[in-house]
């Protein structure tokens, strides 16, 4: 049996939609890619759609935690064995996938990257 990974690529409204840079990358390491669109006015879903992805549209922006949800439910409802989520602002590199991938390989439920490790996010604001 053969695992299927998807990769879930959530496009916000406030956040211009990298899916052209990602979509290739990300194919590279997954079976197929999804992008929830959360209300962007864009052309992120057009974008997305030419480049082969799954599309989940929401009409209105309904935030990022329906956004995750609908990434959640439509890895299920496709039958994913593993899911990484990358969100769409260019933050995240689609080459440390397999870096997520392994550790589900080897029997972990859950494997949460950070962009704070090893020195990484100095020049984010802190706030208290």
């Amino acid at each position: 049996m053969h695992d299927h990974y998807y990769c879930s690529h959530a496009c916000l409204q406030r956040s211009p939609c990298h899916c052209r840079g990602y979509s290739g990358l990300q194919k590279k390491y997954v079976d197929r890619v999804v992008v929830v669109d959360d209300g962007s006015t864009d052309d992120t879903v057009n974008i997305a759609e030419s480049l082969g992805a799954y599309v989940v549209r929401h009409e209105i922006n309904k935030g990022y935690g329906a956004a995750l949800r609908n990434c959640f439910e439509t890895a299920r409802n496709l039958g994913a064995g593993a899911m990484v989520i990358i969100d769409s602002d260019g933050q995240h590199d689609p080459s440390e996938i397999p870096k997520l991938l392994e550790p589900l390989k080897q029997g972990f439920d859950l494997v949460i990257g950070s962009r704070f490790v090893n020195g990484n996010g100095k020049k984010c604001p802190y706030l208290p």
